[in-house]
């Protein structure tokens, strides 16, 4: 609730400070160049806004490299014939596993090893 009373009192914030600015604009070039001025003031600042939060901070090849190397090093951790005897006592459960492991390395490919140990251990 707090989060929606403070968007709305944000975008009211913005809201006058515009329309004050393009007042100011119009006591001096008129009311069309003052609010022209305004948007485009407004439009400049939310391509910065854009360019600056989209724009990543590792090239995809450097996050492919970072996702490759915690694989191996999850997987080189565990045991072959731990993994063959999981795979062939559960196999809908290790295609769930596999497919969390998957995706905790995608999401936190650091902390990838520790995961993968830990459901490993887990469903011993």
């Amino acid at each position: 609730m707090a989060g929606a009373g403070g968007a709305l009192l944000g975008f009211a914030g913005v809201l006058f400070l515009s329309f004050s600015l393009a007042a100011l604009v119009a006591h001096f070039f008129g009311w069309v160049i003052g609010a022209f001025a305004v948007g485009v003031m407004l439009v400049i600042c939310s391509l910065l806004g854009i360019s600056y939060f989209l724009a990543p901070l590792k090239t995809a090849e450097e996050e492919i490299e970072q996702l490759e190397e915690a694989t191996a090093e999850a997987l080189a951790e565990l045991p072959f014939d731990t993994v063959k005897a999981l795979v062939d006592k559960r196999p809908l459960m290790s295609v769930s596993v596999a497919a969390l492991i998957g995706y905790s390395v995608a999401n936190d490919p650091k902390n990838a090893a520790s995961h993968a140990q830990r459901l490993a251990f887990g469903l011993f």
